[in-house]
Formats: C-alpha cells, structure tokens, sequence
C-alpha cells in the first residue's frame, strides 16, 4: 500500500510472519530456561520491539527515490535496500514521506528510526547522527543540450544563474567554487528547488542555464532522456550517501550495519546496484562516519 503526502507507507516484510512463527516456536521448545544466556546478542526484536523500521524519505531523486508514474509505487534504490535490511532484522518498512529539511528534525524527535534517503554524510552533520556510509557520488554540473558549445567547464557558469537543490552539500560546495574560482563581480546566483526534478524544469523554462545535482541523479536523467544534457566538467569533490541513526541508537545503527554486511557477501548488494545503474557508486567496504570503524 502507498499514501502521499505526510503520511506513511508501510511495507510489509514477506518472512516478517515467518520469522515471528519460528521465534514464537523456539520459545515452546525452550521454554524461558534461554533467556539470558546470551547478554551480549542483541536482537532485531529487541532493537526494534515495534517489529517496524521506520525511514524518513524525500521524494525526487531517482534512482534512490521516486516515484514510479505508471503504478503511482514508491521505488528505487534506498527503497530496495531497505526492504532488504529489514528481510534481515524479520521487520516491516515505513516510509514517512516528507520534505528535505523535515527528515532530520523527525529523526530527533523520534518520528522516525532513520534517514535513508539520498542523503550526504558530512562532518557537521555526525554532530548529530552516526552515519553509515553505503554509496558514493558527488556533485556534477550540467547543462542542456543546446548550451554544450557554451559550457565546456565549470567556469563558464560565472555570472550565470545555476540550479542546486535545497540544504544539500552539493550547493554549499558551488557557493566556495564561485568564491575561490569568480570575478568578485561574476559570482554564481543559485537557484534552489526542493529535488532534482525542479533542476530540469528551471533549465525547460530557461530560469538557470546550467544544474548540479548529484551524479546517479543526472546519470538517471540522461538515460531516460537521451540527448538532452550534458555533463559539464568533472565531478565536484566526492561524497558518500549514508544512513543517519540517532547516536543515542547505537543497538539499532550495529544492526543496520550487520545486515548491510550479510547484504553485501550475498551478493543483494551488488544486484541492487546493478538493477538501478548504480555500479559505479558500489563502496567496496561500507564506513562509518567517513571512516572505517
């Protein structure tokens, strides 16, 4: 089942009644005599005693995120992947949609369990969150088609008006480009939309002449819309997609990290990128916070 706007979407997991038949049958066999036994072996259940995991997720960034038109279905790669974590920890899927800037207020107030949704893991951001980092991108600026002969490199955008996407790295990092790299008086004039989807429809209405957003997005773009950009320079400085838990949550952020890695050596991992075109985001070794753990 599927709901818009605020409200959410629960995705039930196929082996979650399994799972909980075979737990509950143990326990006949056993008895309480187990409890205990294991101090230190937290449970899925026990880091989730809802039986659901609850992401928050902003709509618009395909592959990650987005919706399918034809079926009205919520899908992409974050979508994918967390149904499959949730296959591991034997629990169902919310989704609460909402805006950019509300996901991470909603993790701090406990609204929702995590953020997995297109979002960049930065250091001013693991003040508040641990992040566990599973793709990487960064930042690629962009133009039509018919401004190729324009824009040959990121220079040529001084004193131009470009699209970014609200609250994202990526606009911070074109602002300290434009500093470093502009004639004072040729700095670039942002214009911010909400997701990616408000990028190309500034560049249809000739609101900005150029875009960056980040490179699965526009790799997304140019697949279904073939020929009608370009890219423009190399990347921005890379960046690394990850999944926020609250630092007070580390039972839950240690198990969503396990079942990244069960994902990963069984091969779910590799299968989700290559379905969503994503191969060439794969980390060879998730990190936390940026770093190995």
């Amino acid at each position: 089942m599927h709901t818009t706007g605020k409200k959410a979407m629960v995705r039930l997991n196929k082996y979650a009644l399994s799972i909980a038949a075979l737990a509950t049958a143990t326990l006949l066999v056993s008895g309480c005599s187990g409890a205990g036994e294991n101090p230190d072996d937290t449970k899925p259940n026990e880091v989730l005693p809802s039986g659901k995991l609850t992401s928050a997720i902003h709509l618009g960034f395909p592959p990650l995120e987005y919706t399918d038109l034809s079926t009205d279905e919520i899908v992409g790669f974050d979508v994918d992947m967390l149904d499959a974590i949730a296959e591991v920890l034997g629990v169902e899927v919310v989704l609460e949609t909402m805006e950019w800037q509300q996901m991470m207020p909603s993790l701090e107030t406990g609204r929702v369990d995590v953020i997995m949704s297109g979002t960049y893991d930065t250091v001013e951001r693991q003040e508040r969150f641990d992040w566990i980092d599973y793709l990487r991108d960064g930042g690629q600026m962009f133009t039509t088609s018919a401004h190729a002969d324009e824009f040959t490199e990121i220079g040529d955008f001084c004193g131009k008006t470009i699209g970014s996407v609200r609250g994202e790295k990526i606009a911070d990092e074109l602002v300290a480009w434009s500093q470093a790299n502009c004639p004072a008086d040729q700095q670039f004039e942002i214009v911010l939309g909400q997701g990616a989807p408000d990028l190309f429809t500034y560049l249809a209405q000739d609101r900005v002449v150029g875009a960056a957003t980040p490179a699965a997005t526009l790799a997304f773009q140019m697949a279904e819309n073939p020929g009608a950009f370009v890219t423009v320079d190399e990347q921005l400085s890379p960046n690394f997609f990850g999944i926020a838990v609250l630092k007070s949550e580390p039972a839950l952020r240690d198990a969503i990290w396990d079942a990244l890695q069960q994902l990963r050596d069984d091969g779910t991992y590799d299968a989700l990128l290559e379905k969503h075109g994503l191969a060439d985001s794969k980390l060879a070794e998730f990190t936390l916070n940026l770093e190995k753990p």
